[in-house]
């Protein structure tokens, strides 16, 4: 049966390989649904073609059946894209997905359609039933020439990733929650969007040729009708030149150029009803940054200029106070909006306005009926814009998905995501934050911003059960999204999760089609970072201020770390003084503090770094928590334990009282190791059990259970160790290295501590690739030393002491014993002289250390004889 629309022979072409077909018949399974259910979704028949026999195999050389290319010229063509699939050497790749796209790219609809609601969709309909490999999706993007979308047929579990099938026995397990009979719909009602899009395209081009009938004028009644003629001809042109006169003040230029920024004020509410101030701010420029034609001035700019400005208690941007900001930054135009209210009927209206002349240049005014209708409003009224700055109505059109759809269509939950970003982002409330998300989420269950925003706060704190739960909602929503919006939000959660390549990817992708965006640049530079690619993220981080105008003090803290990480100590500390100077509250921001003050500790001022930690320890409960831990590890580093161990029993308390597990499992954590090598084992014990019983909390890292398993390993607890190793295989992220990681060098202690050197080796070298710290890299330097391998243990000890950001961290302990042990291995080699030199090196470090601790007692007593036998 041939297509519906003439030309055609097929409506569908499912190509697959025969591989996910032979096991379970999933494909055929898959097929006869789909036909069922377009019987069910269209009027006519709807032609399929399926081989049930496709030639897997075949490779470039061989014959291909010349009919393949007839039945290849269909509307639709849907691939099952599998692990299998993705393989440029077999028959269903190249012969079928390649070549439909190149003979689609050429007929008369081209590749993509444009959809009756005003999207525009690929002909190619991809099926998943694999989570894809990065290189896969890569592939398939290279193919179809931009994102890779389509609808998921995944199964995905705990250590599972396999097709979804019709009857699922558990169907509550499947994380992605996905129903088969609801997918199987949305491929039908994609087709058939699809396809109403190519036929009406197909009767649009078909042009009516109306015929001229042949006309007999008598001559005597056109003279008789000159005169009337002329009247009108010359009434005509007065019309059209006033009409020109007009059309061309209107089309005035506005001095705007490609890339430029605009600053959009807040709206003047004038219906009081409270529920559009800020809401109806987040919703335009959410619509208007779909384009990369143009840049908006975001509210931390705005709020930094106000600043200085001497304004920063400013709550509304009016006009006045928006031309002042422009002038400021150097923005040639700026948006001045209202709502107002006349009846039942909300009235929107924009001016574009220049700066220099408070010239109004434009404006754009739509009307709602009804609250329900005003986001609808408000992205007519965006486009508008776009237009009137110069933007082509190609390029506004392009793939832009309405407002309601884009984002929400509650004003309320969008007025509930600005306050929890503001509370996070620039105050640091955590709890604050989680609050507003949550009822912008019971406002609107489908807000995927929100799900996405509310994922990254819980891991951020630490909680990863539910931070899963809702990245999992926010990725399940991203067909309702816009482009970028899907792009932002895959890139965003691929680096929370901590998987920083997926992540680079991701934000690359997203910069090749929106260049201009400062935040991708600032996000693509953190996951470098987060890789130790330090110079990449330096230059992504430089890209982002040049775009922001060197305004952005986030972005020279983050620079600054790199710096310190590359130990170039006093960049660094001119780069965290740059951000400071934007924003002086950055320095009492809890993890911005401890790191600024223990670069300070890396140039050995230790003055500097303690005036620093007491920022912290004058402040509230949960910033006190905070500066008690530095100044502890600053203490630590040292040698003065007795007064660490106070401190930590001082944050620890504060930790319990404010409800912050973490940072009390944390803090436990250093107690423990600072009693170990103070010596008091009694104590040592008890908080292991105090750790355990924190480590009990949903949600957290395996890298927390690693450090305590690690402690349990050392003090020969192989059985306990044992359980936490099985607690870190049920938490590991697919992807995420530092969590494999900690399972792997964990393992490894485990088989070294068994006897099984050679499983050991293999598991530490494996985990110290995939996170190379000084907390790793202790690890296969103890394996070597206890398996008597003295010279690369002194390598790897060698290697800690290099990485010089173990500093104020969980290595921190590790580098200094390091020396200590770099010692013990000369002086069993017999090299006296290098013995000295480490062993002076680390009474150095602890020269004003507490005079008990039992390393130091040795270390004396090893010098002494050492120097003695020289004599």
């Amino acid at each position: 049966m041939p297509s519906i629309i003439e030309g055609y022979n097929y409506d569908i072409f499912i190509s697959y390989r025969q591989k996910d077909n032979k096991h379970d018949g999933w494909v055929t399974d898959f097929v006869n649904n789909l036909k069922g259910e377009l019987e069910s979704t269209f009027k006519e028949e709807i032609s399929v073609y399926f081989d049930i026999n496709p030639h897997d195999g075949l490779l470039e050389t061989h014959d291909v059946d010349a009919s393949l290319k007839e039945k290849l010229k269909c509307l639709v063509f849907i691939p099952i894209l599998s692990r299998t699939y993705c393989d440029p050497k077999s028959f269903a790749w190249e012969h079928e997905f390649k070549a439909f796209v190149e003979e689609a790219k050429i007929d008369q609809f081209g590749l993509k359609v444009r959809l009756q609601n005003g999207n525009v969709a690929n002909r190619v309909l991809p099926v998943r039933i694999h989570d894809l490999d990065p290189g896969d999706i890569k592939l398939c993007e290279s193919v179809l020439g931009g994102v890779l979308r389509g609808i998921e047929f995944i199964y995905k579990s705990a250590g599972i990733n396999r097709p979804l099938r019709a009857q699922e026995e558990k169907p509550h397990d499947n994380i992605n929650k996905t129903i088969y009979r609801d997918q199987i719909n949305k491929v039908a009602l994609a087709i058939k969007e699809i396809i109403l899009g190519l036929k009406a395209k197909s009767s649009g081009e078909v042009k009516e040729t109306v015929p001229h009938s042949k006309r007999s004028i008598d001559k005597e009644r056109v003279k008789k009708k000159k005169n009337a003629r002329k009247i009108i001809w010359i009434g005509s042109l007065i019309i059209n030149i006033i009409f020109i006169l007009i059309l061309i003040n209107a089309l005035k230029p506005v001095p705007f150029s490609e890339e430029d920024w605009i600053l959009i004020t807040d709206f003047e509410n004038l219906t009081g009803d409270d529920v559009f101030n800020q809401s109806l701010n987040t919703a335009l420029e959410v619509t208007i940054q779909q384009s990369s034609f143009v840049n908006v001035l975001p509210r931390t700019r705005i709020n930094e200029t106000l600043k200085r400005m001497g304004k920063e208690n400013t709550e509304i941007i009016n006009e006045d106070t928006g031309v002042e900001i422009a002038q400021r930054e150097g923005i040639a135009v700026i948006v001045v909006c209202n709502i107002s209210l006349i009846g039942n009927i909300y009235l929107l209206t924009a001016k574009v306005v220049e700066v220099n002349t408070r010239k109004v240049l434009k404006t754009e005014k739509f009307q709602a009926n009804g609250k329900n209708e005003i986001l609808i409003s408000l992205d007519d009224l965006a486009r508008e814009i776009r237009r009137d700055l110069g933007e082509s109505l190609k390029e506004i059109n392009h793939e832009i998905v309405a407002l309601p759809e884009a984002t929400t269509s509650s004003l309320e939950a969008l007025k509930c995501l600005v306050k929890g970003n503001e509370a996070w982002n620039k105050d640091g409330k955590l709890n604050e934050a989680e609050v507003f998300y949550l009822k912008a989420i019971e406002l609107d269950p489908e807000f995927a911003y929100a799900h996405a925003s509310l994922g990254s706060l819980y891991y951020w704190m630490n909680n990863r059960t539910k931070g899963e739960e809702h990245f999992t909602k926010a990725l399940n929503l991203l067909d309702r999204l816009t482009e970028k919006e899907k792009l932002w939000i895959q890139a965003r959660i691929e680096g929370f999760r901590g998987n920083y390549e997926e992540a680079v990817l991701n934000y690359n992708i997203y910069l090749r089609n929106y260049p201009s965006s400062s935040n991708a640049w600032y996000r693509l530079g953190y996951n470098y970072m987060m890789l130790d690619r330090y110079e990449e993220a330096i230059a992504a981080f430089n890209k982002s201020l040049e775009i922001h105008q060197d305004k952005d003090p986030n972005a020279y803290i983050n620079i600054a770390t790199c710096y310190g990480n590359l130990e170039d100590f006093q960049q660094s500390v001119e780069f965290y003084l740059k951000a400071f100077a934007i924003n002086p509250n950055l320095l009492t921001i809890t993890n911005l503090n401890h790191e600024f003050g223990f670069t300070y500790v890396q140039m050995g001022e230790f003055q500097k770094a303690r005036e620093v930690f007491e920022k912290l320890t004058a402040g509230e409960d949960d910033l006190k928590a905070q500066g008690y831990r530095s100044l502890a590890l600053l203490l630590m580093y040292t040698g003065k334990f007795s007064e660490a161990i106070d401190l930590l029993h001082e944050s620890i308390l504060i930790c319990k009282t404010t409800g912050y597990g973490v940072g009390e499992l944390r803090n436990r954590l250093f107690l423990a190791t600072a009693l170990k090598t103070k010596g008091m084992m009694p104590e040592f014990y008890e908080e292991l059990i105090k750790v355990n019983e924190l480590l009990k909390a949903e949600g957290l890292e395996p890298w927390w259970y690693f450090l305590y398993g690690k402690l349990l390993i050392r003090d020969g607890k192989l059985q306990k160790a044992e359980r936490i190793l099985n607690e870190i295989s049920v938490r590991i992220n697919e992807g995420n290295r530092s969590d494999t990681a900690a399972f792997n060098i964990l393992k490894g202690e485990i088989q070294l501590a068994k006897g099984n050197p050679a499983e050991a080796i293999e598991l530490i070298k494996t985990g110290v690739n995939l996170r190379r710290d000084g907390y790793t890299l202790e690890s296969l330097a103890n394996y070597y030393y206890d398996t008597g391998d003295l010279d690369m243990a002194i390598v790897k000890y060698k290697e800690i002491i290099e990485i010089k950001g173990s500093l104020g961290w969980e290595p921190q302990e590790y580098w200094i014993k390091a020396h200590y042990n770099l010692g013990k291995i000369y002086e069993k080699k017999g090299n006296y002289e290098q013995a000295i030199k480490y062993y002076k090196d680390f009474l150095n470090i602890w020269k004003d250390a507490d005079n008990d601790l039992p390393e130091l007692i040795d270390t004396k007593s090893r010098l002494i004889k050492l120097r003695e036998q020289e004599l």
